[in-house]
């Protein structure tokens, strides 16, 4: 299965090689097949800071490596991973909370660009792309929430658009659409948030709290699960009768729902 799929493969390599070397500061740019980079760190060295794994391991448990990298850009306290490339954070200096926001290439483990933080990420960064049919002047996304306060900066090079202070705490990661993102709040309430303006569309109230992102359907619906036992279907103006439902199930519900569509 790994091997059918070169580019999830390479997602969970990419993945597998900046978990490796959270912590870790100091170093050069890796390997990959072919003419390397940048000179690699000595393997000795990165297996005695109990950073480096053998590649006849990896090949044994079905892995081919396409790159390994030790960070350059100072140690790491956390990773999130997605489609868009590896989003990693750095540790801030001793005394302060300010950190960087690093979005890094799945292909070869560059840099793509690094964002000034003020405190380090509670929630994923949540990226967005614009589709054909979307004006072509607007920029693809990726969202950042600090502190409850939202910013929008560009994927192409993290240059920021806009920062909304958020009139309530939220409790899970945004997701996003053409016009609005949405997210849970401690609460109870599922907000609607038109982007770079500083107050709800609409809120919906729920029976708990909502700890998980939700899905958007390929319909624009929006899919949100909550600590009250239940799974809500809401459409992009709120609850609209007949079209929206709620489902109780046997339990709180802790994780994100998943869209799926034949």
């Amino acid at each position: 299965m790994l091997n059918s799929d070169p580019s999830g493969l390479k997602r969970i390599l990419a993945f597998l090689a900046v978990a490796l070397i959270t912590g870790c500061g100091g170093g050069t740019e890796a390997r990959k097949d072919g003419p390397a980079v940048k000179a690699a760190a000595p393997q000795k060295a990165l297996r005695a800071e109990g950073v480096y794994i053998d590649e006849k391991i990896l090949s044994d448990h079905g892995f081919l490596p396409l790159w390994t990298k030790q960070p350059t850009e100072g140690a790491f306290q956390g990773a999130f991973l997605n489609t868009e490339g590896i989003f990693a954070v750095t540790k801030p200096p001793a005394g302060s909370t300010a950190c960087r926001l690093i979005r890094y290439n799945l292909n070869d483990g560059l840099p793509a660009w690094i964002f000034e933080l003020e405190a380090p990420l509670k929630y994923p960064p949540v990226a967005f792309r614009y589709g054909p049919s979307s004006e072509r002047t607007r920029s693809d996304e990726v969202y950042l929430l600090q502190k409850d306060v939202m910013h929008c900066v560009t994927l192409q090079d993290g240059a920021e658009l806009w920062r909304t202070p958020l009139p309530f705490s939220v409790s899970c990661a945004p997701v996003v659409d053409e016009r609005q993102y949405y997210m849970g709040s401690f609460d109870w309430r599922i907000y609607a948030m038109p982007k770079n303006k500083p107050y709800p569309v609409w809120p919906y109230i729920t029976g708990g709290i909502v700890q998980s992102a939700g899905a958007i359907g390929t319909g624009g619906q929006i899919y949100f699960t909550s600590t009250d036992k239940s799974v809500y279907r809401l459409e992009s103006t709120g609850w609209v009768a007949g079209r929206s439902w709620r489902f109780v199930t046997g339990g709180r519900i802790m994780g994100s729902p998943v869209y799926f569509s034949r």
